[in-house]
């Protein structure tokens, strides 16, 4: 059963509060990983294909495209990245979590379970 603390209003602010926040993150991480990691690294490699003038350096250039996306994306075996990306799989799990509860509250409660974690 849910505790009750503060009034109606109060416990509405925090909600929306939080889903504000996670929002917002969700937004963010997204826009990084589009305009910074994406385009950035697309843009990087036409002009790194355009200035190739072998198969090997074509091969070379893919392989750092590769490499700069999988960095930036956080996949990289590095402690200090693993680190980073789990913090973010947290948060985008809680913003799951959050959105899935919030589905079951404003759907009565029975159309969906809520996953324990």
């Amino acid at each position: 059963m849910w505790k009750v603390r503060g009034t109606p209003s109060r416990n509405h602010k925090r909600h929306w509060l939080v889903e504000q926040k996670l929002l917002h993150f969700v937004d963010r991480f997204h826009q990084y990983v589009m305009d910074r990691v994406f385009h950035n690294s697309w843009l990087e490699l036409c002009k790194g294909m355009s200035a190739a003038g072998s198969l090997d350096e074509v091969i070379e250039v893919h392989e750092a495209y590769l490499l700069s996306i999988q960095r930036q994306c956080f996949v990289v075996p590095d402690k200090l990245w693993a680190l980073i990306a789990s913090r973010i799989k947290n948060i985008l799990e809680l913003a799951l979590d959050f959105y899935t509860i919030q589905q079951t509250l404003s759907s009565g409660g029975a159309t969906l379970a809520i996953k324990a974690s």
